[in-house]
């Protein structure tokens, strides 16, 4: 038995298990959101190498419902075929929902935290103008925007925040921090950004959730399907939808700590220990089906 969690398998070795982590092969209204034509290219080359090997798999494992669906609507694999096992979450991430019932006062500062790579799907600049768009509103409010950069994502948002934000007295970009290091920005933050267009199963979403943050979420999938009905959902493409959002959680403290106590509660369900026993099963399920076979 090989597992190949890498998502391409060239081998003609059998009986071999798959992996599906990146959606922006299978997604390239995304994924052609990069200028560089080289770009574009290792996307359209990823998604014709791990559909094959998607399909050749003798056992395939998602992340979420929605991975799921589209990669196997796409690659034409048989859905009985895969299994969904989804990732677990750092323990050292977990903080209990603060109630923070005074800080709906425009008068009183209200920290955003955005940690995500600065890349052309994610949309930091249309958060920051949101915030902007606060700021001007009467909101004593920042953002912290954390992450390793791409060229075209770091590029866009540089020139946005040199418009809106010469002084760069509300907006923060602070680059890329170490791991062991991230958990501080979420205790020290009043609520978390999550403005991304193209996921499989997005893993600071549910570091957020685990801090105990309230959170303003990118409507698309699978963002949903992990957070349920404690985000206040927009429309990353549309900065006034951003800041609906954001106005929502700021000026309701009470639905603002009820939601992130059900966010914090969903988190129960991604342990590292479970996600290992269940991959575990499943490969011997999938190598004990394949020899049955054979006999």
């Amino acid at each position: 038995m090989v597992f190949s969690p890498g998502g391409t398998f060239l081998s003609s070795f059998h009986p071999f298990v798959s992996m599906s982590q990146n959606m922006l092969p299978f997604d390239l209204n995304e994924a052609f959101r990069y200028k560089n034509f080289f770009t574009k290219l290792r996307f359209l080359v990823l998604r014709l190498s791990q559909s094959s090997t998607f399909r050749r798999a003798d056992g395939l494992i998602f992340l979420t419902k929605y991975a799921k669906q589209a990669v196997s609507k796409l690659s034409q694999i048989p859905l009985n075929k895969s299994e969904i096992i989804s990732h677990g979450i750092s323990k050292k991430f977990l903080c209990e929902p603060r109630n923070t019932a005074n800080r709906s006062e425009k008068n009183i500062k209200f920290r955003f935290l955005y940690v995500s790579v600065v890349a052309v799907y994610k949309h930091q600049w249309n958060v920051a103008r949101a915030i902007c768009l606060l700021k001007d509103e009467g909101y004593d409010i920042v953002l912290t925007l954390i992450g390793p950069e791409t060229i075209d994502g770091i590029d866009k948002l540089q020139k946005t925040i040199a418009e809106i934000d010469p002084e760069r007295t509300n907006i923060h970009y602070i680059g890329n921090v170490e791991h062991d290091k991230l958990a501080d920005y979420y205790k020290n933050s009043d609520g978390f950004i999550f403005a991304s267009t193209c996921e499989n199963q997005p893993i600071i979403l549910l570091e957020a959730m685990s801090a105990g943050l309230p959170i303003a979420c990118s409507n698309r999938q699978p963002m949903p399907e992990v957070l349920g009905n404690a985000g206040y959902y927009f429309d990353a493409e549309n900065v006034e939808s951003i800041k609906n959002a954001l106005i929502e959680m700021i000026v309701n403290p009470i639905e603002r700590y009820r939601k992130a106590q059900i966010s914090y509660e969903k988190v129960a369900d991604y342990k590292w220990e479970d996600c290992a026993k269940k991959t575990f099963e499943y490969l011997y399920q999938v190598a004990y089906e394949y020899h049955q076979k054979q006999i």
